[in-house]
């Protein structure tokens, strides 16, 4: 657990000058519990684009924290608790609520489908493969090219 405190923020660079070898790869989530920064896209070999999705799995308990703030937790009922988080969930803008907190559930629940075990982790192609401790695109893409070879 200290370890995953330790993974501060994980820069993913994507460049789209650059068409990888592996023309098979059109799906690449990313599974990592920090914020990432994504740039460009990347395409392989065949010119496509590679769709890459990136999951913050931390993202449900940064929510939970933000939920919970401002509320004594106390000194007030469950029921009252529980109004004081609908109120603050109502008051959330839209965009805040799509962007961040369901990207963050679906996450959770890609992870548990693909039956992902740790991250950083790399799901290539909707679970065809999975590369742990790498979060490098680029890198992930030459492992999967040699794992396939």
């Amino acid at each position: 657990m200290h370890m995953l405190k330790g993974l501060v923020t994980f820069t993913i660079i994507l460049l789209s000058s650059h068409a990888y070898s592996y023309e098979s790869v059109q799906l690449i989530e990313v599974f990592v519990n920090s914020k990432v920064i994504v740039t460009k896209t990347i395409t392989n070999r065949l010119g496509k684009p590679v769709e890459v999705i990136v999951y913050d799995l931390s993202g449900p308990e940064k929510f939970e924290k933000i939920l919970s703030e401002g509320i004594d937790l106390k000194n007030i009922t469950h029921e009252q608790r529980t109004n004081a988080v609908i109120k603050q969930v109502h008051e959330m803008p839209k965009q805040y609520m799509e962007k961040h907190i369901a990207n963050a559930y679906l996450g959770v629940l890609k992870a548990k489908q693909y039956q992902v075990t740790k991250i950083p982790a790399l799901v290539f192609n909707n679970g065809e493969s999975v590369i742990y401790g790498v979060s490098n695109i680029r890198k992930g893409i030459k492992i999967h090219q040699e794992l396939n070879q």
